[in-house]
């Protein structure tokens, strides 16, 4: 008997010593917690016109910060807790009872319908770890959540995650998916507003709601029903919310005014500062160009080329395939104009041809204002002589 006890203690002590060298080399290489206050999430950049209205915007993850303080009084973090995690205020970073219920739900529907990974998991593999599927990167995220939740505060990491988190369409945290969803401040987002965004996170693509309706709908009935089980609102109030339409914002149409000189400036950018600046910086760039001014002259290089054409009394051809011996045909007019405050050179209008998103003509970007080096025309000839 004490020969089966010895045999057995070496083996479980043999066990725990491949455990803990496991753990050591697979957490050799994590980061520090403390690298969390230096990452700077990707920002985008706004444009504005003279008069302060926002022309265009550039980025690579469309994310706006938000304050964990300014969203105390909306549904929007009961939501999210309630979606995501729980018993995220009371774990230590990874959820022992969670990973046993979601074990036993999967068990029971014979394949993988439920996540155990806490929010600190989830903030740790955004930021630090790959999405790769293994039980290598599992043990490494669990281990890197232990080591947040020792450094920082709930509400630190909790801030932290709903500005990295991704919401589908480009859209990365909470503030930016209630702007892109609902034209809103995630602050003013209403019950069942709330609940539709965070049902989105456990699946940006499948529960996208302008591309899946139903599915979204049918989510955030769930997400408040894990409401009703957290206690943060009653049974009654998410009825009434779970009958309400999804009230998403129509998307506005590709903003096409002032096209040619936004991709002006985004040229002029790139050349002085690096596309990563541009894309990832946010930067605020203030223009001189006038958006009232620029309506005019847009409008008017295209009636005054469509009238050149219809002078012509021939049908128009565009692209390549132009005969230039052919009477049948005349070519496309292309025209541009460019509006100057003499007094201190600032661009009050620019319009480079006719259309920047003609999918007809393969040189619709080239712009005719900056990039032809053509001269303005012989009337122009004096002031240059008068000079």
């Amino acid at each position: 008997m004490r020969r089966w006890l010895l045999v057995f203690a070496a083996v479980l002590a043999g066990i725990l010593i491949v455990m803990v060298g496991t753990i050591l080399w697979l957490q050799r290489d994590l980061p520090s917690p403390s690298r969390l206050e230096t990452i700077q999430p990707a920002l985008g950049t706004t444009v504005y016109a003279r008069d302060g209205r926002v022309l265009h915007e550039f980025f690579r993850e469309n994310r706006v910060l938000v304050r964990l303080e300014d969203l105390e009084d909306s549904y929007v973090v009961d939501a999210i807790l309630a979606a995501e995690d729980q018993r995220f205020r009371s774990h230590w970073g990874v959820d022992i009872f969670g990973i046993i219920r979601a074990a036993k739900t999967n068990v029971r529907a014979g394949r993988v319908v439920q996540g155990a990974s806490t929010i600190t998991q989830q903030l740790a593999r955004n930021l630090f770890l790959t999405p790769e599927v293994s039980l290598g990167r599992k043990i490494r995220e669990a281990l890197l959540a232990l080591r947040i939740e020792q450094t920082f505060t709930k509400d630190r990491i909790l801030e932290l995650y709903i500005n990295q988190i991704y919401f589908g369409d480009g859209m990365y945290g909470v503030q930016s998916a209630a702007e892109y969803l609902f034209d809103k401040d995630a602050a003013e987002l209403n019950l069942q507003e709330a609940a539709l965004v965070a049902g989105v996170i456990q699946s940006p693509q499948g529960y996208a709601p302008r591309r899946h309706e139903e599915r979204a709908r049918r989510r955030r009935s769930i997400v408040l029903s894990m409401m009703v089980t957290s206690g943060a609102i009653t049974r009654e109030e998410a009825a009434a919310a779970d009958t309400t339409a999804l009230g998403i914002v129509e998307q506005e149409d590709e903003v096409r005014l002032g096209a040619y000189f936004i991709e002006h400036v985004r040229r002029e950018v790139i050349d002085r500062y690096g596309a990563e600046a541009l894309y990832s910086g946010g930067l605020r760039i203030y223009t001189t160009l006038d958006l009232d001014l620029q309506e005019v002259a847009e409008t008017q290089v295209e009636e005054r080329m469509a009238a050149l054409e219809n002078e012509a009394n021939f049908p128009v051809k565009r692209g390549d395939a132009f005969d230039a011996d052919s009477l049948a045909f005349i070519p496309y007019v292309q025209g541009a104009l460019l509006a100057l405050d003499v007094g201190s050179g600032g661009i009050l209008a620019m319009v480079g041809g006719r259309d920047f998103h003609d999918a007809e003509d393969p040189t619709a970007r080239f712009n005719l204002a900056t990039q032809g080096r053509r001269q303005p025309g012989s009337s122009f000839k004096p002031l240059v002589l008068a000079t």
